[in-house]
């Protein structure tokens, strides 16, 4: 069976991590430990339900590939949240991160070739 399919899936897992992070981060910095005032933030809920589907391709990954390769590949969810941090919370990424990134594809790519 081919594992093309289940990466993909996963991968768009990850991007659905990362705008669920995005989103909490920004939720987050109005947030008041109240549950009514969290249940009204929407940047927080939103970041909550697409943190709740990023689970779903995981899952859907998890049957079709090893855990040794499914797992290690949610670390895409990194990448992302850096590219969404600089692009839409003006974050700037220095070169240490830059590199840590660079690693981690890296390593997505000899798990995907072996």
């Amino acid at each position: 069976m081919s594992r093309l399919l289940p990466m993909a899936v996963l991968l768009v897992g990850t991007v659905f991590g990362a705008f669920g992070a995005m989103y909490l981060n920004l939720g987050a910095k109005k947030a008041r430990l109240e549950i009514k005032a969290l249940m009204r933030n929407r940047k927080l809920t939103l970041g909550v339900v697409l943190y709740g589907l990023s689970f779903l391709p995981y899952l859907y990954a998890l049957r079709q590939l090893p855990l040794s390769i499914a797992y290690p590949m949610t670390s895409m969810t990194y990448i992302w949240s850096a590219f969404l941090a600089t692009k839409y919370l003006n974050e700037r990424i220095d070169v240490w991160r830059w590199s840590g990134i660079t690693a981690i594809v890296i390593g997505i790519t000899l798990l995907g070739a072996s």
